[in-house]
């Protein structure tokens, strides 16, 4: 302690100084009233009484210390998305339980909170393979390493924002109350082991015993119990990563700081299907989404049964978009439109087969239709498809719909039209239909749009149809994503085994002859 004192006082003694002489020249009005203060009680003989009021009042703030508990602040896991899957769901509503129940215990020592970021990743785990014994266990290396540098990073964000003291603790501050604290043998006998066992290794567990025994452990219970609250919530967030296969990178997805990084392969586009009921207007519909696109890049094969697939450039259907700001949404063919025939109710169907290789889901209906069932039951089908393994997130979807210039009074068409604000009679009657068709179908009001393709008039809502499709491209990706890390299977396991045997051969034959 004294050598550290020293250390300090040999680096700042000028700003040690200055701050002394500041804190004296605030000080000392202060001091010389209260001087002349305690002069004059004596001279009037109320010194004793007011060394009495003074042992009361400190007395009744002791007091009332010891009966108030204060309620200690939680570091809650924020909410799931509603696009979420429902092991998402399940993990967070566990770990806001589990983050509500610790104690100042869960991290009074360092095996406390190692034991309280098991009970974490258990909660996730099972959340996400409810039946399976090994849960826990279902990660790889690499994800594991992804995963500890998140942790890391999501974890000193938590501690220097409701810690701040800590960014003026430094690991030498430690070491000296350390030494200064534990018998010269125990410094020498680990200063042995650094030496015979791996140094970094030792370094890096030793630093992280003297954080927790001399920082966490020395707090009081109230910073204790929030402490363990933020290990919840950082360690809750980044087990929902792992096990939701958001680690799981391929080789061409190297972060760029890696020792050999690869350049970033382009994004694969996003599959959007337009399905409905057969003369909801699909194939007008998707004629006035290509030609916003200009032209199409072209026809695509591999789609089932009778489904047509074209690419085409997002950017090119909105216009306040600039591309050279857009990223990567301004790449040409970045978009794939799949039109799909009508429902027929079969398990075959084409369209339920094209869903499940897509990413965004363009639901048709007719906006003067007051019968849904066919489209309920099509779209129980697609939930269908999803629902039985809870890790699967719901396709995304949007409600697209046509016929708007039939609705009631049929025979006015004079755009343009307010669904959301307008008091005409067709704008009264454009919201209700909006409305009514949203809750019949289950999908949120805003996921929900009106459009219009009168033969001898210009389509109508086209650019509120694109800045939909935009928004719901996010989620849609995360959909892709999805569905790429399920489609690897074996086949890449078995092509990455024989990537690494190379490697692994070489590394045997440098330790060989070494």
């Amino acid at each position: 302690m004294k050598t550290l004192l020293a250390s300090l006082g040999r680096h700042y003694w000028r700003d040690l100084l200055i701050v002394t002489l500041i804190l004296l020249l605030v000080a000392a009005p202060f001091l010389a009233l209260f001087t002349v203060g305690l002069v004059f009680f004596w001279q009037q003989g109320w010194f004793l009484f007011w060394w009495v009021g003074t042992a009361a009042a400190l007395g009744s703030a002791f007091a009332l210390r010891a009966l108030w508990h204060p309620r200690t602040h939680r570091a809650e896991p924020r909410p799931a998305e509603p696009s979420a899957p429902p092991a998402e769901h399940q993990a967070r509503a566990a770990l806001a339980r589990l983050a509500t129940e610790v104690k100042a215990e869960d991290m009074q020592d360092e095996f406390a909170a190692w034991r309280l970021f098991q009970r974490t990743v258990q909660v996730v785990a099972a959340a996400y393979a409810p039946d399976d014994h090994l849960a826990v266990w279902r990660f790889t290396l690499p994800e594991a390493a992804l995963m500890a540098e998140d942790l890391t990073r999501r974890l000193r964000a938590s501690l220097v924002q409701d810690f701040p003291v800590l960014r003026q603790v430094e690991i030498a501050a430690l070491v000296g109350i350390y030494e200064f604290t534990q018998p010269a043998g125990k410094v020498w006998g680990l200063w042995r082991a650094l030496r015979i066992a791996d140094p970094l290794g030792a370094l890096r567990d030793e630093a992280k015993g003297l954080i927790m025994r001399q920082v966490i452990t020395r707090l009081d219970p109230v910073a204790r119990a929030q402490a363990a609250a933020i290990l919840v919530q950082e360690a809750g967030e980044v087990a929902i990563r792992l096990y939701a296969g958001r680690y799981r990178r391929r080789s061409q997805e190297l972060l760029a700081t890696a020792p050999d990084p690869l350049q970033a392969a382009p994004l694969d586009p996003v599959t959007i299907l337009l399905a409905g009921q057969r003369n909801a207007g699909k194939s007008s519909l998707l004629n006035a989404l290509l030609g916003a696109a200009r032209v199409p890049v072209g026809l695509l094969t591999g789609t089932p049964g009778a489904c047509r697939a074209y690419a085409v450039d997002s950017a090119a259907g909105r216009a306040d978009l600039d591309p050279a700001a857009a990223g990567e949404t301004a790449r040409a063919g970045d978009l794939v439109l799949v039109d799909s025939p009508g429902l027929s109710g079969r398990a075959d169907d084409p369209w339920l087969q094209q869903a499940r290789h897509s990413d965004l889901i363009l639901w048709v209906a007719a906006a003067n239709r007051a019968d849904r069932a066919a489209d309920q039951r099509a779209l129980q089908a697609l939930d269908a498809l999803t629902a039985p393994d809870p890790r699967l997130r719901a396709i995304p979807r949007v409600l697209v719909l046509t016929h708007a210039d039939r609705l009631d009074p049929p025979l006015e068409w004079d755009p343009p039209y307010d669904p959301e604000a307008g008091e005409r009679p067709k704008e009264v009657n454009m919201r209700a239909a909006q409305s009514v068709a949203a809750e019949a179908l289950g999908i949120p009001i805003g996921c929900t749009l009106l459009v219009a393709l009168p033969p001898d008039a210009e389509f109508w809502n086209l650019a509120p149809l694109w800045a939909a499709i935009h928004a719901a491209l996010p989620e849609a990706k995360q959909k892709q994503l999805e569905r790429a890390l399920r489609q690897e299977g074996w086949v890449k396991g078995v092509v990455d085994g024989l990537r690494s045997v190379p490697r692994a051969l070489s590394r045997g034959i440098d330790l060989l002859i070494r």
